[in-house]
């Protein structure tokens, strides 16, 4: 898997209270995102996201294809804008945030029934 750097900015069309409360990093910073790229046999082989998730289907699917071997390496270049806009879903469902801890659970039982 191959990932870069993303920039954030805010949406051009928010009124400036909205824009205001919305935090951007001001610098690009890594990203381990959906925008990565990857070998269509990986990805068939780790399988397809789950959608069970809210949130985070992207980070289960990574914990799998961690888990079962696939490298990756971080470009030092900026190859995603993200468009921070107040609606976007971290924002917009702060409870379906326990998919997270789902998801981390889920990739402890398999690391652990692994090493049964």
């Amino acid at each position: 898997m191959l990932f870069g750097h993303v920039r954030e900015f805010r949406s051009p069309e928010l009124d400036p209270t909205t824009a205001a409360k919305l935090r951007c990093h001001p610098e690009p910073m890594p990203s381990r995102g959906p925008g990565a790229i990857v070998r269509a046999e990986v990805f068939h082989k780790v399988g397809q996201f789950r959608t069970d998730w809210r949130v985070g289907e992207f980070i289960d699917w990574y914990a799998r294809a961690t888990e079962q071997g696939v490298t990756s390496q971080m470009l030092p270049d900026v190859v995603c804008r993200r468009r921070v806009h107040g609606a976007n879903q971290s924002f917009a469902q702060p409870a379906s945030r326990a998919d997270y801890l789902k998801i981390l659970k889920a990739s402890l039982d398999r690391r652990r029934d692994d090493q049964r």
